[in-house]
């Protein structure tokens, strides 16, 4: 058990207490929510999406090690994590739909930007990248990647076939 539970070693940022930031309530926490309930009738329960400092960008952390559990996922509260699994077969209606609204902009829009492209799995990100391009094939791709590993970046950069970067500093 001592192994399966890695020690806390980031620290909490209190992003609300700078000066003026919001009061904190129930609505608006010290810290972002690593999950949240729908207004559903199924009242479903959803992780947020978000990224790990000096992770390995070709794990999928939604679905492996204790990231949620140990609080070391950066939280973007206004984003869900999607469980795209390894393939379409694996759950056919997300795919269908994102692959559909990929189509879309795709058809309305000449460049993306892959927002988080570090977290994305790959083999996601590749699928929707190829959907896009059955639309626009010289479709310009702007890609937010942040893996620390130049070698990393390259093989992303070759996978998705990627115009630019954003990268952090």
């Amino acid at each position: 058990m001592k192994n399966a539970i890695k020690s806390f070693e980031g620290e909490i940022r209190y992003h609300k207490l700078e000066k003026g930031k919001k009061k904190i309530t129930a609505e608006n926490p010290i810290v972002e929510r690593y999950f949240r309930e729908l207004p559903n009738e199924e009242a479903s329960c959803v992780a947020h999406n978000g990224w790990i400092g000096n992770a390995n960008p070709l794990e999928d952390f939604g679905m492996v090690g204790w990231h949620y559990l140990d609080r070391s996922i950066n939280i973007w509260s206004d984003s869900v994590k999607l469980r795209f699994g390894d393939c379409p077969a694996d759950s056919p209606y997300l795919w269908d739909r994102m692959s559909q609204y990929v189509y879309e902009m795709a058809i309305i829009f000449d460049g993306f930007r892959l927002d988080n492209a570090h977290s994305t799995p790959i083999h996601v990100a590749n699928y929707m990248l190829q959907v896009a391009r059955s639309v626009n094939n010289n479709l310009f791709i702007m890609a937010e990647l942040f893996t620390s590993n130049a070698d990393i970046d390259a093989m992303f950069v070759r996978r998705l076939n990627i115009n630019g970067l954003v990268r952090e500093v």
